[in-house]
């Protein structure tokens, strides 16, 4: 077979359309990754430093997978990470040459390292890592990740607390608390205000006690790149498809993910409180809100015990060799 391997532009997005959107996240809400309205433009305004690599036939997209490079800090040292993201064959492609496709990336891309996120629904990719493949690096699991999907409710306030959306005037202390919560974890990802899409000072909370800010998070919503796709209700929840807050079939999920969710420590009372006055927070808006955690955390357990509305779990991979890390943050909001 004769194919060239080169990058995407603009003008490849609306054939990339299609190729993206065949996959479906089967679980019992059926999903579809959508980067409407051009594939190409939404990996730029996610992250401007994003590549996009193609292997074309005649002209034609066979493939498409794209790497997004970010700046984590292991050990207290940072490192640029890629993440590998939207790997999508046309069917019946059989022989294609990974091994020249990857060195390509890395050849381009220069990361220190490389992971990516494997929802566990995804049964293509969740084929290929069982049986392997002799031109795709090793991929060694970091960690089970799942993203709970709440319906936002009114509740009683955290009268422990004072919790107020944030002001221009916050900045300099929410950039310190993060860059002080940086110091506990690996794979925390640098941050300054002007450095993600749609994600600005006024999309952050803040939890108060004493004048003393003891939870942060942000309300970072994505769907002007980013959207999920509701492709059908599966048994139960099709019950919540006469919900007004719930997309029907075909719709996108309109939902804010929570990100920099950052407790001063992890007593399930700051996430517990902060998880009340954000549901109240979005209630009146979304109506939902996303919210991720590594499996086997105090998060994961507080969130599994809230009836969640839809659950995806997912494995994230370290390619080529395992990461030292010992405490370890996902940033959802990067996934």
């Amino acid at each position: 077979m004769t194919y060239n391997i080169t990058k995407a532009t603009e003008k490849d997005g609306a054939e990339m359309t299609g190729l993206l959107e065949r996959t479906e996240i089967h679980a019992p809400i059926e999903l579809m990754l959508a980067r409407r309205p051009n594939v190409f433009l939404s990996y730029k305004e996610e992250n401007k430093d994003a590549e996009v690599f193609l292997i074309k036939r005649n002209d034609e997209i066979i493939l498409q997978v794209a790497c997004l490079p970010y700046e984590l800090f292991i050990d207290g040292k940072a490192a640029r990470a890629g993440y590998l993201c939207g790997f999508r064959k046309k069917a019946g492609i059989i022989k294609i040459d990974y091994s020249v496709l990857m060195q390509e990336i890395f050849n381009q891309c220069r990361c220190d390292f490389y992971y990516a996120n494997i929802v566990d629904g995804n049964i293509r990719a969740a084929r290929l890592l069982a049986k392997g493949h002799r031109q795709l690096p090793a991929f060694h699991p970091l960690c089970k990740y799942t993203s709970f999907v709440f319906r936002a409710k009114k509740t009683e306030a955290a009268d422990e607390f004072i919790f107020r959306k944030t002001r221009e005037t916050d900045s300099n202390r929410i950039a310190e608390f993060i860059k002080w919560q940086r110091g506990k974890y690996d794979l925390f990802p640098a941050f300054d205000f002007k450095q993600y899409a749609n994600l600005s000072i006024d999309d952050f909370y803040l939890l108060e006690k004493d004048n003393d800010i003891v939870c942060i998070c942000a309300l970072w919503r994505q769907d002007s790149y980013k959207q999920y796709m509701v492709k059908r209700y599966n048994g139960v929840t099709r019950l919540l498809s006469f919900l007004p807050a719930f997309p029907k079939p075909g719709e996108a999920i309109k939902n804010p993910v929570i990100s920099f969710f950052l407790p001063i420590s992890e007593d399930p009372k700051y996430y517990t409180a902060m998880l009340r006055c954000i549901s109240n927070a979005v209630a009146p808006r979304s109506g939902l809100f996303t919210v991720g955690a590594i499996q086997n955390t105090a998060l994961y357990e507080i969130l599994s015990q809230r009836a969640p509305a839809a659950r995806f779990d997912s494995t994230i991979y370290t390619l080529n060799k395992p990461l030292p890390c010992k405490k370890i943050h996902i940033e959802g909001g990067l996934l």
